[in-house]
């Protein structure tokens, strides 16, 4: 395996961080996961780990309601607790 790793900061700004890796194929079956038949509320504002959540959760048999602030999350619980 092989790969690099790279960092850039500015000040006042924040840091990024970078890698690669070079993977080769494998051969493992994968597992079939329980399907746990849920649905979950989740605060995520990046819509990049929304994606990633997203299709996690739908492998395992979830659903979800995303909330991108503090104030949608907020109301979806205050409506959940009415109905």
């Amino acid at each position: 395996m092989s790969g690099k790793i790279d960092a850039s900061s500015e000040e006042g700004i924040g840091s990024t961080f970078r890698f690669t890796l070079q993977l080769e194929t494998s051969n493992k079956q994968s597992e079939e996961r329980p399907q746990i038949n849920k649905h979950v509320l989740i605060f995520e504002p990046s819509e990049t780990y929304k994606s990633c959540l997203h299709n996690f959760l739908t492998d395992i048999g979830a659903t979800a309601t995303f909330c991108s602030s503090l104030e949608h999350l907020i109301s979806r619980l205050k409506f959940r607790r009415t109905n």
